[in-house]
């Protein structure tokens, strides 16, 4: 699937990153920390299948446009806000539909220690 989004690359990793406007990427950090921090004490319960989803991946890091600004996307940020409270996530199944976008968010999280499962694809196909 062709995209039209603006492609950088990140000197940190030298992999690719989408462009967005700042209000993106604070908006959906909100909202993960939000969801985090609702049901994390529910989903220590659990001892198996504390599953993070982002079926909209995309690449896991994002450059803000009129910026030199790199920050992480939403997979990225979801982990490492996870990070504060032990228990979160037991593994994470990302899914973008274009390919180029997956595998870099698949590397980035794999970098991490991550155990992240990825499949291409529209969303409606992914789940």
């Amino acid at each position: 699937m062709a995209s039209t989004t603006k492609i950088v690359y990140d000197p940190a990793d030298g992999l690719p990153v989408m462009e967005v406007g700042r209000w993106v990427t604070e908006e959906k950090h909100r909202i993960i920390k939000r969801y985090i921090d609702a049901s994390w004490a529910t989903r220590r319960k659990y001892k198996f299948q504390r599953t993070y989803v982002d079926l909209f991946a995309g690449t896991g890091r994002v450059k803000i446009k009129h910026t030199p600004v790199f920050a992480d996307g939403g997979p990225l940020a979801a982990w490492n806000m996870a990070q504060q409270r032990p228990g979160t996530f037991s593994d994470f199944f990302i899914a973008d539909a274009e390919p180029k976008f997956l595998e870099a968010c698949d590397a980035r999280l794999r970098k991490l220690g991550v155990p992240v499962h990825s499949k291409v694809g529209r969303a409606d196909h992914t789940y």
